[in-house]
């Protein structure tokens, strides 16, 4: 899936092919450095599927996206976040925000032909659009942003704030698979909690 996205002098490169979903499962986004730090805080009981809350869901029918919203807890207190909106700059926080956005998702909304009889949006659907549609992610815990994984997941221009700063002191220590920190990793990897009350936000939204 994955190949070298900046040359010996660090000078990026736009990729033209976008990531879905289904690329970033199974711990297919963690690098390895990342899924030992995963494995220290599921020992916390910091699962993600334990500790994760789905707040909302934000509708851009102009754009045609919608973007997920979830809460987490990071692994110690005290913790920073960093702010996309202030230059990627850090205060303190309690929690973690993590943004999921699906793209073009009205456009394959009116396009799917097996969405159930009922007429509600189920389960299965969403897993269905999950696996054909381009998605953007993000996460406030400072290592998403500043050990690289954002940078990557710019280059193939799915991230929800991108940066084109690389990251020189950190990818030393990540292998290729850098694009997802332990919090998104392990919300990816206990997806399957979620994808109900997704739906349901969704139908919330339609009514």
């Amino acid at each position: 899936m994955y190949k070298s996205i900046y040359d010996k002098n660090w000078i990026p490169i736009k990729l033209d092919e976008n990531l879905r979903f289904s690329d970033l499962m199974q711990s297919a986004g963690m690098s390895d450095f990342t899924k030992g730090f995963r494995k220290k805080r599921n020992a916390l009981g910091k699962r993600e599927n334990l500790v994760a809350k789905l707040k909302k869901l934000k509708v851009n029918r102009k754009k045609d996206y919608i973007t997920f919203i979830f809460k987490t807890k990071p692994t110690k207190l005290p913790a920073g976040k960093v702010n996309p909106n202030t230059n990627f700059s850090l205060s303190k926080a309690r929690v973690y925000t993590m943004e999921i956005r699906i793209l073009k998702f009205f456009s394959w909304l009116k396009s799917a032909t097996d969405l159930s009889e009922t007429g509600e949006f189920t389960y299965t659907d969403l897993k269905e659009i999950l696996k054909v549609a381009d998605i953007q992610v993000f996460c406030t815990c400072p290592s998403f942003h500043w050990m690289g994984m954002n940078y990557h997941m710019s280059m193939f221009d799915a991230s929800i704030h991108p940066t084109d700063i690389p990251p020189n002191h950190w990818d030393k220590y990540h292998n290729e698979d850098q694009f997802l920190c332990k919090h998104l990793g392990g919300l990816t990897n206990q997806f399957k909690f979620y994808l109900n009350p997704m739906a349901g936000l969704i139908n919330k939204y339609f009514k």
